[in-house]
């Protein structure tokens, strides 16, 4: 991303030079560098939707529905931090910067059009590499995994990431990594299936 961005602010200032324009080369490095910028600020919020956001906690159709309006807020997050870093830059360098040029809807259709296939290619990519770093045949065999179904979906949870199982009548409420799952069976059955790592304490 770093390389594309130093490759299309040189031939956007080619361009403008050959177009007759006296732009700035700083003003075009930080027009590009505070898009990358913003970015990398961007894939950790996409990052973390990647993993909340998929199969099987939520079935394609849905995953790919709630990914796509998810598109919205983070371009909106990335103009937003793209154009702080912008008026910042612009002002030490005694410059005034107009992100809207008048016309903020247009503008904003115009980011958000570029932003929505980055978001897709990011968000791939993201999945590609959990799916990969997941399906590693070394770390299924020295992390014992418990699987539980919940309707239609089922859950390779590893044991080591499990925080804590508490009883919840007829019930046990597995909590790990910031996510909850209820399981109809008791916990003496449970802490069988946990193993040896797990002390219970009521």
């Amino acid at each position: 991303a770093a390389v594309q961005g130093a490759v299309n602010g040189v031939s956007r200032l080619a361009d403008l030079r050959g177009a007759g324009s006296d732009v700035a080369g700083w003003m075009i490095a930080v027009d590009e560098s505070s898009s990358f910028l913003s970015w990398l600020i961007c894939m950790v919020v996409i990052w973390r939707l990647v993993a909340v956001l998929r199969p099987p906690l939520l079935r394609w159709p849905l995953a790919i529905l709630v990914h796509a309006l998810a598109t919205i807020p983070v371009s909106l997050l990335h103009i937003g931090l793209m154009v702080a870093l912008r008026e910042g830059a612009y002002a030490l360098g005694g410059v005034e910067y107009d992100f809207a040029h008048g016309w903020l809807w247009t503008e904003l259709v115009y980011e958000y059009r570029k932003d929505a296939p980055v978001y897709g290619l990011l968000a791939s990519a993201f999945a590609a590499i959990r799916w990969v770093t997941r399906a590693t045949p070394d770390a299924a065999a020295q992390t014992p995994v418990l699987t539980l179904q919940d309707g239609r979906a089922r859950h390779r949870i590893p044991v080591d990431t499990i925080d804590l199982v508490e009883a919840a009548g007829n019930y046990v409420t597995i909590h790990w990594q910031g996510q909850e799952l209820l399981q109809r069976t008791t916990l003496a059955a449970m802490a069988g299936r946990l193993g040896n790592g797990f002390a219970r304490i009521h």
